[in-house]
């Protein structure tokens, strides 16, 4: 997702240096390149959280199974 706005910026540069069609196309694989990136990212941020929370899920799991017994106070 980094590399997205450096290759937006270099295609509107290039736009402005290549003569005709080659600029606007740039441009438009750009957008693509924006579009499929976007895209990809949100999805590994969000596969990323999902297992992130599973991970946290199993080791509270394990903090349970090896908890000690809660303190009981004896009063005499």
């Amino acid at each position: 997702m980094a590399s997205v706005p450096i290759v937006v910026i270099g295609a509107v540069l290039g736009a402005f240096v290549l003569p005709g069609w080659a600029g606007f196309l740039g441009v438009v694989l750009a957008g693509v390149y924006t579009l499929v990136g976007g895209i990809a990212g949100f999805a590994v941020i969000v596969s990323g959280l999902a297992e992130h929370r599973q991970s946290a899920r199993q080791l509270r799991g394990l903090d349970d199974l090896r908890k000690l017994p809660e303190a009981r106070v004896v009063l005499r």
